[in-house]
């Protein structure tokens, strides 16, 4: 499908013609094209201010757009535009001298901002076109009316390709007979480099920072389904299920703040830590008085074990101890009144819920939980065994709710985790995006100096350094990741391998193993280090590294993995 910049059309589009075509064009395969929405040119060769409705950027080359909407015709020497209200704007200057005009001015512009007539961008094809997707057009003659350039009524979504090759054809034509050349085709470098231009010298979108930023209001309100569970928090026991994305850990952190509020004595647990670091530091920045653990930090610490170097030390040896003296260890004064579980389907397995059981007053059967879990993300456990347990938790009476909106994903990200994964996602997505960035190598090599590329992009598109995290099932310091002993330029600044303190910071780059980073999220996510998409761990580590991004995913992988990635979107057609 085509790239769309912006990724989502404005609400300030109010022309139901503009809207239809830029659908329309969304969903266009036709030469691996770019299209840009409402390009605005401050040097007009006719006007002060000028205005490109679309730019297609293809391998024939670039194609600017002009679109009409309502009814269109000329009478008497005059253009007539008549919108859905039966307002009539009349005009001298016809839709086809505007987009000749708006053509003329991008080459001109081009031709000045590169210095090099000699230029790729400046040598291509360029062509232009009127679109009035409502109307045949009507005029008392034929004068301007190009046949070969319009795109009215009678044609559909599905003539696109053919008519934009006309176009081509049509102006090619003219370019050969008076100049005695057609222009050539773009290269994908410098299509990129051609939107790079245009992205950072128009005010035509809003920088990748803003859009991104909007994207991530439209996704933050709540769902109607999250209100719904918030007033079953006074519920004594609950199951509360979702995929990746649909707000678990707000709905968990909400949950601890409200019935706290009221006076019960609540821990918040969690099996990564960074998570509860996350919610600890956004407690106390709030003045909450509430308890955040892992388990293993908590058994720890009542247990008063350290950890020692044994495979079995955090599976077996301390949740044992902690079980064999759980009543010195949690006296009844010292049970909590709630028990709140995040990213629960870590910790339900048989000795992890025997240590629950004697956390909170009255255990599991008869005392107060809740516990929000996704199956899909069960990358440390039996998925055989947490269902045997979560069968008999809700046999203890919880009340079980399934959340279906996806409140951090765009409908790009949750899609390329589904093609990529064929994990069941949120069956509702809120917000459109950025479309997923896919990136092959041949060579780590390679791959670094593409992912420091990409960094080096976004930096200066006004994304910031805290927005950006970066993914892989390797550490940075295992030689199996691409920056494995990378310099990084200082344009570019620090990388830091497992911060989890200053998570606000602009000063530098976060990296994380995708386990570490398990239930917490980033606006920006580059995923590195891919070793494959069809083994079921492999899926499941790249489900969960996938759905981490709000509103940009950049996934890198090995160009001989492309095949598996091909069989897995095949895949999702059939499931």
């Amino acid at each position: 499908m085509a790239r769309m910049i912006p990724a989502t059309i404005s609400p300030d589009v109010k022309s139901p013609a503009e809207r239809m075509i830029y659908s329309w064009l969304s969903d266009l395969e036709w030469e691996n094209c770019i299209v840009l929405h409402s390009l605005g040119m401050a040097e007009h060769v006719d006007k002060i201010f000028g205005e490109i409705d679309f730019v297609v950027i293809a391998d024939e080359g670039v194609l600017c757009i002009e679109v009409k909407g309502g009814i269109v015709k000329r009478q008497g020497g005059d253009w007539h535009f008549i919108n859905r209200y039966g307002k009539d704007s009349t005009k001298k200057e016809g839709p086809y001298q505007q987009a000749q005009g708006n053509e003329q001015s991008l080459r001109l512009y081009l031709e000045k901002r590169l210095k090099n007539k000699q230029d790729p961008i400046c040598r291509c094809a360029y062509a232009n076109c009127v679109m009035t997707p409502d109307c045949v057009i009507d005029a008392d003659d034929n004068i301007e009316i190009i046949p070969e350039i319009t795109f009215d009524k009678r044609n559909t979504k599905e003539d696109l390709p053919k008519f934009f090759e006309r176009s081509f054809k049509y102006w090619k034509d003219k370019t050969m007979e008076k100049h005695h050349f057609s222009g050539r085709h773009l290269q994908d470098e410098d299509k990129e480099r051609l939107v790079s231009i245009l992205r950072g010298d128009f005010a035509f979108v809003p920088a990748m920072s803003l859009a991104l930023k909007r994207t991530d209001e439209m996704l933050a309100s709540l769902t109607d389904e999250q209100y719904i569970i918030m007033q079953g928090f006074h519920s004594k026991r609950m199951l509360v299920s979702g995929p990746a994305g649909t707000g678990k850990t707000m709905l968990a952190m909400d949950q601890c703040r409200k019935l706290t509020a009221e006076g019960y004595n609540v821990l918040y647990l969690c099996y990564n830590k960074l998570i509860a670091n996350y919610v600890r530091k956004n407690f106390e920045l709030e003045k909450q008085d509430i308890d955040v653990s892992t388990l293993h930090s908590f058994l720890m610490k009542k247990t008063g074990e350290a950890e020692i170097e044994d495979a079995n030390f955090f599976t077996d040896i301390l949740p044992n101890k902690f079980i064999d003296g759980i009543d010195a260890y949690m006296p009844d004064n010292e049970k909590y009144d709630v028990l709140v579980i995040d990213e629960g389907q870590d910790l339900m397995n048989t000795v992890s819920v025997l240590c629950l059981e004697g956390m909170v007053k009255g255990g599991l059967s008869k005392g107060r939980w809740t516990i929000y879990y996704d199956k899909n993300q069960n990358i440390f456990g039996k998925y055989e065994e947490l269902q045997d347990i979560y069968d008999e938790l809700e046999d203890y009476g919880a009340s079980c709710y399934e959340l279906s909106v996806n409140c951090r994903n765009t409908k790009q990200i949750a899609t390329g985790n589904w093609y990529a994964t064929n994990i069941k996602q949120a069956s509702i997505m809120k917000a459109d995006g950025e479309v997923v960035g896919y990136h092959k190598y041949d060579s780590k090599t390679a791959e670094k100096t593409d992912v420091l590329k990409l960094i080096r992009r976004l930096l200066s598109e006004g994304i910031s350094r805290n927005d950006i995290v970066i993914l892989s099932p390797y550490r940075m310091d295992n030689a199996n990741s691409c920056l494995y002993n990378a310099s990084i330029p200082s344009d570019i600044g620090e990388i830091r391998l497992n911060e989890f303190n200053k998570l606000d910071s602009d000063d530098f780059i976060r990296f994380y193993t995708v386990k570490a980073f398990k239930g917490l999220e980033a606006r920006v996510i580059l995923y590195i280090d891919i070793d494959g998409f069809e083994d079921d761990d492999e899926r499941l580590l790249n489900y969960v590294a996938m759905s981490r991004a709000r509103t940009l995913l950049e996934v890198f992988y090995r160009t001989d993995l492309e095949e598996e990635r091909q069989k897995m979107m095949l895949n999702s057609y059939n499931l």
